[in-house]
């Protein structure tokens, strides 16, 4: 990530570890607590202090998590998680939020 990037970097989980409403079929594997300290702390030591300004995070289950302001916002990239499996509603709303 560039320290003068022009945009924004928003974030958006629960910062729990993972939700029941995840674990189901291949991933009924896991459990809520598999991962030990997925806190915004530890997610601002990964990032590190020279790219926080960029960042805005933004907790909760997603998409019922993104504020209504974001009703009318576009996104250049996004990722998701890749390791759960990915909820339909979740790809809906994201495919409707990518900028040409």
């Amino acid at each position: 990530m560039q320290k003068n990037l022009k945009g924004r970097v928003y974030l958006f989980d629960t910062f729990e570890g993972f939700d029941n409403r995840d674990l189901k079929g291949r991933d009924s594997k896991f459990s809520t607590d598999y991962f030990n300290n997925p806190s915004i702390n530890t997610a601002n030591a990964v990032i590190g202090k020279d790219y926080l300004n960029n960042c805005e995070f933004i907790t909760g289950y997603f998409p019922k998590s993104m504020p209504t302001s974001f009703k009318s916002k576009k996104f250049s990239v996004v990722s998701l998680d890749a390791e759960m499996v990915i909820k339909e509603q979740s790809m809906s709303f994201v495919k409707k939020k990518i900028s040409d």
